[in-house]
């Protein structure tokens, strides 16, 4: 019995190249999809990071400087907007402040080991700083410089803040940074960016202090340092993040300068 063979058409070499083509387009699409997402995934994960360190820092600023206290002697707690850079540099195109003040921040319950110092005060300097890496990398530090030391505390009493604004690096001071990579440091104080103690009377601590702090992700920052001028200015204005919180002060008296 004899079988009739049918002759199947095959595919041309147009129709492969046509389909060969479909898929490419597909093949890109989806990898256009993809890379989406994870640049979107990327830049959520940086927001986030920076929405949580912005709030801890401000939430620890607040607690700090909501301490501050004063004496009948004198007054410290200053804020300056620093045009000429000696306390706070100059980060991108912005001019800093720099806030200085003795904060109450409870005992010592490590020195001594009964945490018998029911007074332990800390002379609190918030400043900005630029720090650059060995790759060449200059990024924006918020420091935060204390001194527990009572005589350098009992003798910013005594003295104008020009004579205490001294070196943060000498005997008897520490630092930390608050934040990296900071685009600006701003604080009012009662509304004006420019508070010091010859504006006040004894016994008067501003009613009210406004932090404002920006900060840029590591990746924005080394993307900003090549940009000048207001393409610069531009792309921090888009890139940075920026947290505000008013901290208010009650007028505290009472610590008592070691005899």
């Amino acid at each position: 019995m004899m079988h009739k063979i049918k002759n199947r058409a095959a595919f041309t070499l147009i129709e492969l190249l046509a389909a060969m083509a479909v898929l490419a387009i597909m093949m890109l699409m989806f990898a256009n999809i993809f890379s989406s997402s994870g640049k979107a995934w990327t830049s959520g994960t940086r927001r986030t990071e920076q929405n949580m360190n912005g709030r801890a820092v401000l939430e620890y600023m607040g607690k700090e400087i909501g301490q501050s206290i004063i004496n009948t002697n004198g007054i410290v707690f200053q804020v300056e907007y620093d045009t000429s850079q000696t306390l706070s540099k100059k980060s991108y195109l912005f001019f800093n402040s720099a806030l200085h003040c003795v904060a109450a921040c409870g005992i010592d319950a490590g020195t001594p080991a009964d945490g018998s110092n029911p007074d332990e005060a800390r002379l609190i300097n918030y400043y900005v700083s630029p720090q650059t890496d060995t790759d060449g990398f200059t990024h924006y530090q918020l420091m935060r410089a204390q001194s527990k030391d009572r005589t350098i505390i009992d003798t910013a009493y005594k003295q104008k803040p020009a004579t205490w604004l001294t070196s943060t690096t000498q005997t008897g001071w520490s630092s930390s940074v608050m934040v990296d990579n900071i685009t600006q440091f701003y604080v009012e104080a009662n509304g004006n960016n420019s508070f010091k103690s010859s504006n006040l009377t004894p016994n008067q601590l501003p009613t009210y202090v406004d932090l404002i702090i920006g900060f840029l992700s590591e990746v924005d920052a080394r993307k900003a340092q090549f940009l000048t001028g207001s393409t610069q200015t531009n792309y921090l204005n888009h890139a940075e993040k920026r947290f505000t919180r008013r901290i208010y002060l009650q007028n505290r008296t009472g610590y008592l300068p070691v005899p």
